[in-house]
């Protein structure tokens, strides 16, 4: 280790004058600032990078939306009932088709129905329903036969309309209702084949009628396709269900697998030319194809 006297020895014998020179001074003077300047300067900056930086970490402003209103559930239409003890029921004969109009108002036949006491308004997935006391159930869109008939005394009428009842429901004609049947949903249309040359593609899927009406085989990887049938195929309702029944008498229920014989037509116009009037729109633009049973 090197003592005092040592570094003394060493040290430089004379250190350098200061340059007292005025216009070094000022010089010196002018470096000094403009280092001070840019240090704030770089402090600044970072200040505000840091800011930014706070602001993307926590997510900017808040920006969040506030959480949405719950929907509510669709109000039930409003049903005119008569009361328990009615004088009379009227015979004439009434038909047409329960419908919900976009006022809320349960008209058949454009007039607003008073129902039978005890009748109730129902919805479900499949929509608005009127339930009778004796079981009936008829669904909006439905079409309806019954007896009954106007009502001539108007106060009598005032006194039947429920408080909530929509003005515009107020201002129908009003008929007593009691229905005597519920005329049968109409039935799919079938496409009938008119070729003459059995395909020999093997089809293998479930015969399914859609919600439009479509009548056809779905496949395993989900595909559907409008069903053009032999000549004299017919379906109808059975029991809870329906059925195609082939000319062969084989009666196949709608949601059964189906194997049989076929293909598709590439002749677009020749498929078209098949097409019964009324298939319904959504039918008609669906891909057909030729089924039979295989035998």
């Amino acid at each position: 280790m090197k003592d005092v006297e040592q570094l003394l020895r060493e040290a430089p014998a004379t250190l350098p004058e200061p340059d007292l020179d005025p216009a070094a001074i000022v010089a010196r003077g002018r470096r000094g600032r403009r280092r001070s300047a840019f240090a704030a300067m770089a402090s600044g900056v970072a200040l505000i990078v840091a800011v930014v930086l706070g602001l993307v970490q926590l997510g900017g402003p808040n920006r969040t939306s506030p959480p949405a209103e719950p929907t509510e559930p669709a109000a039930l239409p409003v049903i005119v009932v008569e009361p328990a003890s009615v004088g009379s029921v009227m015979e004439a004969g009434i038909v047409g088709t329960l419908e919900v109009t976009a006022d809320g108002c349960v008209v058949i036949g454009g007039a607003l129905p008073a129902f039978p006491h005890g009748t109730q308004v129902g919805r479900d997935s499949a929509g608005v329903f009127v339930d009778f006391a004796d079981g009936t159930r008829i669904r909006d869109g439905e079409p309806v036969t019954g007896v009954g008939g106007g009502y001539g005394d108007r106060a009598y009428v005032d006194s039947l309309l429920p408080d909530d009842l929509p003005q515009a429901c107020r201002s129908l004609p009003l008929v007593q209702f009691r229905p005597t049947a519920v005329a049968a949903a109409p039935l799919p249309v079938l496409v009938e084949d008119h070729g003459e040359v059995h395909m020999q593609a093997r089809i293998e899927g479930v015969l399914e009628v859609t919600e439009d009406g479509c009548v056809g085989i779905r496949f395993a990887n989900d595909h559907f396709t409008l069903t053009a049938f032999p000549p004299g195929t017919t379906i109808d309702q059975v029991g809870d269900g329906l059925a195609v029944t082939f000319p062969n008498g084989t009666e196949v229920p709608v949601g059964t697998s189906v194997v049989g014989g076929g293909g598709g037509y590439g002749n677009r116009e020749f498929a078209e030319s098949m097409l019964p009037a009324e298939l319904p729109q959504a039918c008609r633009d669906l891909p057909l194809a030729q089924f039979y049973l295989e035998d």
